[in-house]
């Protein structure tokens, strides 16, 4: 991720919590004693000058918004397990895997694509 588009996030996270601020009818200064914080603190994570996770979780919960209101939906990017048998074969594979069911884990190589 580019800091223009972390930039971009942050100030946009900082909009929403805004927005659930006011909405919530607390000023930054009220919101900064609850939170254990101070006004120049949440107004620099508003304006998206400051990222603290822990005072956005706070933040969050105090305004009583949801995660999805300030996070918005995130995309995560699937990846593909592959598993590769090693040397023997599937028939040998399965039959290994038979035998191993009852003392725990089959063990295979694992790779991500």
């Amino acid at each position: 991720m580019s800091n223009d588009s972390k930039d971009e996030l942050t100030l946009r996270i900082g909009e929403k919590l805004t927005a659930a601020r006011i909405e919530s009818g607390y000023t930054q200064s009220c919101a900064a004693r609850a939170v254990g914080t101070s006004q120049s603190c949440i107004s620099a994570v508003e304006h998206g000058k400051k990222q603290n996770v822990n005072i956005i979780i706070a933040l969050i919960k105090l305004y009583g918004a949801s995660y999805e209101d300030v996070f918005g939906l995130v995309k995560v990017r699937e990846k593909k397990l592959c598993v590769r048998l090693s040397g023997r074969g599937k028939r040998a594979a399965e039959g290994a895997y038979k035998r191993q069911r009852h003392k725990g884990p089959l063990k295979l190589r694992r790779t991500w694509r």
